[in-house]
């Protein structure tokens, strides 16, 4: 091999270097990007993308947190979480430069199937907060939300606490309660002096109570431990 041969080698060795430190990197860029499939599954809609990919990306890590946090999803849970904004649904308001300023919008997902309103306040921060049942994907799914605002918060806080006696005349109250627990839950306190014939009696009024409060008491977490006999009566 003459000097000639060799230098044209050594041209095409560094040549295909050069090649492959540009190439190597824009590959992981395009497969990151096919990877990442949008959470938000209309985020490319001409209505929605108005929002922006900055805006978009906060809601996804917002829901996000508030899965892991009190659903208890895993990292691989969360990956297949999938959203879809609620067009009909959408108010933004921008600034003076025409930026987005605040917005707000309902997003339904897939599994857990809950539904959130969203929105962003004047300071920035991403809310994600319980609907109205009535506007709810599936009202069975109990839902938390930013700063444990749940269920109970949006359909039952109006009417607690509640005190009333059974058809057996045992009597029995419900609060809810945020203390000593990171999931929101109601708290009963009956004069069943752990009786189970005469608990499940409680707890049949407890639970028709709130069925009648329009809210499918299946899904409210109920602490049974804090039941008690009535003082005296131990």
């Amino acid at each position: 091999m003459d000097e000639r041969q060799t230098i044209k080698n050594r041209k095409v060795l560094i040549i295909c270097a050069i090649v492959l430190l540009v190439a190597i990197p824009v590959a992981f860029y395009f497969i990151n990007i096919a990877n990442r499939r949008n959470v938000i599954e209309n985020a490319g809609s001409e209505k929605v993308s108005e929002l922006g990919k900055v805006n978009l990306e906060a809601v996804e890590k917002r829901v996000k947190i508030l899965l892991k946090s009190y659903y208890d999803y895993s990292d691989d849970d969360v990956k297949q979480v999938k959203m879809i904004v609620r067009e009909d649904s959408m108010k933004i308001t921008y600034d003076e430069k025409g930026k987005v300023d605040r917005f707000s919008f309902l997003v339904d997902l897939n599994k857990p199937e809950l539904t959130y309103l969203i929105s962003k306040d004047v300071g920035g921060d991403i809310m994600a907060t319980c609907p109205e049942i009535g506007l709810a994907k599936n009202p069975d799914v109990f839902c938390i939300g930013t700063d444990q605002v749940s269920t109970i918060d949006v359909m039952l806080d109006k009417y607690l606490p509640y005190s009333a006696t059974t058809d057996d005349g045992y009597y029995f109250t419900i609060w809810h309660d945020k203390t000593g627990t990171i999931k929101p839950r109601l708290d009963m306190y009956a004069n069943i002096c752990n009786d189970e014939k005469v608990g499940e009696s409680v707890m049949a009024a407890i639970k028709a109570w709130i069925k009648d409060k329009g809210v499918n008491p299946d899904i409210v977490p109920i602490n049974y431990q804090a039941s008690y006999c009535e003082h005296g009566n131990d």
